[in-house]
């Protein structure tokens, strides 16, 4: 049984060989492809979602999705990085350390969500009528670990097909729930009571996949009760890496989202619509550029030095300037699917096209950091541009409302590539070096 599992994982077989051009290429289009149609559908049920309900019910849905990302942050233990990195090296016991994140992501997601919800309604006493709905609708953290963590199986292998098809179908459902919103068969607190089963439908598409692969990963999954039981030393190595970069997580969210927090307090629910429908866009240009960010980044934790940094960055770049561009071109038309009323957003849009690119490349300076062990100057990084953004969104958001959080974010990208330009210099320039450095600590 045993052998079987680490057969599955890699721990029989020699450490996978560098991914050719030709599979880094497939890997990204298959990821970039699902993650950018899973935005526009979720993008097309977002629409539905606007049209639907009230602006208020958009803001109130805006503040409970950005704390279901902080729930899933929490869940996440910001393990899948660590994973997928360690496994494509070849780790020596590949079932006890998919072990003991299951048994770590499994506690955490759960914690993670109560505390996320007893936040919540501590923050918006607004929330006293729907809590049950905001409870279960949080418990959705729960399948979402669960299904995070198979993916990672399947990426350390460089297998990117399964996951994208599992998101795809998660998307799917959560537009048929929205769907059914918009064609008035229920009201907004039964449709948060529906959208936990999407994070149920991908970790159910994950676990059904067939081929090869798919027996391996069951044998493994089966195998998984026995090693868990054995698993201590194996959690205990996890913490004490992933507690650093769970910080630097934890502190990139309040990053990304503490501007609908904030605009919820300081002006009203229907400004914060307004904003988050603007946000949403930005979403959507993120799948342009995410699949590419996690499938190099296997290659990235083998060859370390030996990676070509600059070709990686500006092969981005290629795509991101001009659809940015595109999007601010046609800011109207796009928020005009919204309805009329979000016109009011264009200028926001225009702010956060132009982070946009700046985005892309501080998440890949984010890959290779933890690629070389750079985890220390990410939290230090992070702490920075956390701050930043706080401070200037309570400066800028009472004079210019949600246009002050859009340029809020502008600045801080632009001081983000400042520091980490400077932080990763000796690695970005440097002679190439074996890749087997890749992971020493600093």
């Amino acid at each position: 049984m045993n052998a079987q599992a680490n057969s599955a994982a890699g721990g029989d077989t020699p450490r996978p060989a560098p991914a050719s051009s030709v599979r880094l290429l497939a890997n990204t289009a298959w990821l970039t492809a699902a993650n950018l149609i899973a935005r526009i559908i979720g993008y097309g049920g977002f629409i539905l979602l606007a049209r639907a309900y009230s602006s208020a019910d958009v803001g109130t849905y805006a503040v409970l999705v950005t704390g279901m990302i902080f729930a899933e942050l929490a869940g996440n233990l910001s393990l899948d990085k660590i994973l997928v990195r360690d496994l494509a090296r070849g780790a020596e016991d590949p079932a006890g350390l998919v072990s003991a994140a299951l048994l770590l992501k499994l506690c955490a997601s759960v914690l993670g969500a109560g505390a996320i919800t007893v936040l919540l309604f501590a923050m918006y006493p607004e929330f006293g009528g729907i809590r049950p709905q905001v409870v279960v609708y949080m418990s959705g953290a729960v399948p979402v670990a669960m299904a995070r963590l198979v993916e990672s199986l399947y990426m350390a292998r460089e297998r990117m097909m399964e996951p994208a098809l599992a998101q795809l179908a998660e998307r799917g459902t959560q537009f048929l729930i929205l769907l059914g919103a918009w064609l008035g068969w229920y009201g907004f607190p039964v449709l948060l009571l529906l959208l936990p089963a999407t994070g149920i439908v991908r970790l159910c598409a994950l676990l059904c996949m067939t081929g090869e692969h798919g027996n391996e990963l069951a044998r493994l999954l089966r195998a998984l009760p026995g090693h868990i039981r054995a698993c201590p030393p194996a959690m205990r190595q996890l913490l004490s890496e992933a507690a650093r970069l769970l910080a630097v997580e934890v502190m990139a969210g309040i990053y990304f989202r503490i501007d609908v927090f904030l605009l919820a307090r300081m002006t009203t629910f229907s400004d914060t619509g307004l904003y988050h429908v603007a946000y949403r866009v930005l979403d959507v240009m993120a799948a342009v550029f995410t699949g590419y960010l996690a499938a190099v980044f296997p290659m990235l934790a083998r060859r370390g030095r030996g990676a070509p940094f600059t070709v990686i960055i500006l092969s981005g770049l290629v795509v991101m300037v001009p659809a940015s561009l595109g999007v601010i071109a046609f800011r109207a038309e796009i928020l005009g699917l919204f309805g009329t009323a979000y016109g009011q957003a264009a200028t926001v849009l225009v702010w956060l096209m132009a982070a946009c690119p700046l985005v892309y490349i501080a998440s890949m300076f984010a890959n290779i950091a933890i690629a070389m062990g750079r985890i220390g100057m990410l939290v230090r990084l992070a702490f920075a541009m956390m701050t930043l953004n706080v401070a200037l969104n309570l400066l800028l958001i009472p004079f210019y409302s949600i246009t002050g959080a859009a340029i809020a974010t502008f600045v801080c990208e632009c001081v983000s590539l400042v520091l980490f330009t400077a932080g990763l210099r000796d690695v970005l320039w440097a002679p190439a070096e074996p890749a087997t450095e890749a992971g020493a600590p600093r």
